[in-house]
């Protein structure tokens, strides 16, 4: 279980200017990273690879992340809260294709590995993925008529996306164990500016809101793969992929839509559908070309972490 302390930005709990105090938000945020799915073998449905079959992936499970959120807001009209938002997901996934001889395809193999490019007789992978953010920011509210306020946010973030997935392929040659194992690790981390935009209207005890997100982070992106050959156990070649560092922007949005219930003059009740949208996170290098050898390709894919998340919210004079 991962531990999340917040989101971009947070709205007062009732829809008119807060008043002035510490601001706790306890929640869980039931999401899974979307975009993350490697696609590992090729499995035919009875044996050899001819007349169609079914790409087997590598998915990250939903999973219920534990969040918390702190602020100050500082007293005056018109002061701003601090805010200071922490949250890190961590997810693990594993799938195998079973026992299919001669009826699986190596996907991410490169071409002069000892088992040949096409045919195995089955495959297993396993990833890893983490995900962490750290923002600093000021909000400001504004409640200009009954019942509605809007709130502003400027600050800034770091972040750092983490991830490797490792693939193994294993035939039997002749009486020989073949195996091959592919392993990436892709990192990318940056700081820079954000901001956030949102609104909440409500009634009585109720409201609804609604905002949006935007951070550009200045940061580095680094990559590697190893495709290492084995037979009967003992090493037969290797192919490396490496990808040093390089320093690029990353643009990140996120936003939330919900509503909440105001149980008590301090305690509120929360739900909302909340993401986070981050592009070109990912460097993640495929062995493809089966006519020059050593060769691969490298793509970048977008992570989007989302899902429906419950919470409490404790702030000082509600």
């Amino acid at each position: 279980m991962a531990l999340l302390a917040g989101l971009v930005w947070a709205f007062p709990a009732r829809a008119d200017e807060p008043a002035p105090g510490l601001e706790l938000v306890l929640d869980g945020w039931w999401m899974a990273p979307r975009g993350a799915e490697r696609d590992y073998a090729f499995v035919a449905p009875e044996g050899g690879l001819s007349g169609g079959g079914e790409i087997r992936a590598l998915v990250p499970e939903r999973d219920l992340v534990p969040a918390l959120r702190a602020g100050w807001r500082f007293p005056g009209p018109g002061a701003p809260q601090l805010r200071l938002t922490a949250w890190e997901q961590e997810t693990r996934a594993a799938a195998a294709t079973g026992l299919n001889p001669r009826a699986v395809g190596a996907l991410l193999a490169s071409p002069d590995f000892a088992i040949g490019r096409s045919l195995v007789d089955e495959a297993a992978a396993q990833s890893s993925l983490r995900a962490t953010l750290v923002q600093l920011e000021a909000v400001w509210t504004v409640a200009p008529a009954a019942g509605l306020a809007f709130e502003a946010a400027a600050g800034v973030r770091a972040f750092r996306f983490e991830e490797s997935y490792t693939v193994r392929y294993a035939a039997n040659l002749s009486g020989v164990a073949a195996e091959e194992i592919v392993t990436s690790v892709s990192d990318a981390r940056g700081l820079g500016p954000c901001t956030a935009l949102g609104a909440r209207y409500g009634r009585g005890a109720w409201s609804l809101s609604a905002g949006f997100a935007a951070a550009f982070a200045v940061g580095d992106l680094e990559g590697s793969a190893l495709d290492t050959a084995l037979l009967d156990g003992t090493f037969d070649r290797a192919t490396a992929v490496l990808r040093p560092a390089t320093r690029t922007g990353f643009v990140q949005l996120g936003g939330q839509v919900g509503g909440s219930v105001r149980l008590a003059p301090r305690w509120t009740l929360e739900a909302s559908y909340r993401f986070e949208w981050w592009p070109q996170v990912r460097r993640e290098a495929r062995f493809v070309d089966d006519v020059s050898q050593n060769t691969a390709v490298e793509t970048g894919r977008a992570v989007v972490f989302e899902g429906l998340a419950l919470g409490v919210r404790f702030g000082a004079g509600r």
